[in-house]
């Protein structure tokens, strides 16, 4: 097989498309006709086949040429294989045309419920071709299956690249704004309004994700203060319902409670700005196919257009230093 790679790789394909051009019409002048250029043209690609292969193909007369066995051999399996490399050429095209190929996205169930929804109806309505795929895993998870190539990209709440993965690449789509909260009837029994100081706070039972996550961590040191919960859930969802039960104080985004606004109180902690949560996209910039590469660019014009964040701002680039906060970012 190698054998033959080596031999197909010095020939010209333009040679085999003269030869089954002569082949099927029997003559130089009606092949260069069907292949738009002159009858010179075809009857130097022929002898060039001919000389490279070693092997007599047409044997010419007046009214054109024929065929030798050799040609009559030659032409079924080049007929076939041109064909198979037709096949090919329109499979690439239609890759780049984003008319056939798959997007592969590790998210979590409350990234792709209240963010990724609405894109990827907009998107799907441009592509609908495009097939996708979604994987829920853990952060940790997501950069194994990067590197596996098992997913294309990842959506995550502020990851960091891991300093041993250079071709990675994380992109800012925007930011989103956290509270604390509480159910209505937490709140009449613990008597809390809106804003509360941050030594209450800490008297009340805390029902947060887990540390392990990440987002607690980064609220800790805005608190200067290691938070005791109660419960750490390993999803919003999960401590959205328990905090909707009344079991305590949760913290999370905005946007992600703001359904269940009419059940549930904010708390503000007073002289406090709280950390904002940013949602993140990682892929490798060596491996990234088309659609996936046109998926990212729809998500961060869209990340522009619905949420008026600054987009695109690349946080991370490899084993480089990160860029300097934007004003905007060390205010949010």
């Amino acid at each position: 097989m190698l054998k033959w790679i080596v031999v197909l790789s010095n020939l010209n394909l333009n040679l085999f498309k003269s030869f089954v051009a002569v082949y099927e019409s029997k003559s130089y002048s009606r092949a260069a006709e069907l292949l738009h250029t002159v009858p010179s043209s075809v009857s130097y690609n022929v002898k060039e086949l001919e000389r490279q292969l070693d092997v007599k193909l047409f044997i010419a007369h007046t009214r054109g040429v024929d065929p030798t066995r050799e040609a009559d051999e030659l032409y079924n399996h080049v007929f076939s294989g041109l064909g198979a490399l037709l096949n090919a050429e329109n499979l690439a095209r239609s890759f780049r045309g984003l008319e056939k190929g798959t997007v592969r996205v590790g998210c979590s169930s409350i990234i792709s419920n209240f963010f990724l929804a609405g894109f990827f109806m907009e998107f799907s309505d441009k592509f609908p071709k495009i097939k996708f795929e979604f994987f829920g895993d853990s952060k940790h998870g997501y950069f194994y299956s990067l590197a596996k190539r098992d997913i294309d990209l990842m959506l995550t709440f502020s990851s960091s690249i891991n300093p041993k993965m250079p071709n990675y690449k994380t992109v800012e789509l925007m930011k989103i704004e956290n509270c604390f909260f509480v159910s209505k009837k937490f709140a009449e029994e613990h008597n809390l309004s809106d804003s509360i100081p941050l030594g209450k706070l800490l008297t009340l039972p805390l029902v947060l994700l887990s540390k392990q996550l990440g987002t607690i961590r980064k609220l800790e040191e805005v608190l200067e203060v290691e938070l005791e919960p109660i419960v750490e859930a390993p999803t919003t969802e999960l401590m959205l319902s328990l905090v909707l039960n009344g079991r305590g104080v949760g913290y999370g985004a905005e946007e992600f409670i703001s359904m269940h606004e009419q059940s549930i109180v904010k708390i503000k902690i007073e002289n406090v700005a709280l950390p904002y949560t940013a949602i993140e996209c990682s892929y490798s910039e060596e491996v990234i196919n088309r659609p996936a590469q046109e998926f990212i660019t729809y998500l961060i014009d869209f990340c522009k257009n619905k949420f008026g964040k600054t987009a695109s701002r690349i946080l991370k680039s490899g084993i480089d230093k990160l860029n300097e906060p934007s004003d905007d970012t060390k205010t949010g």
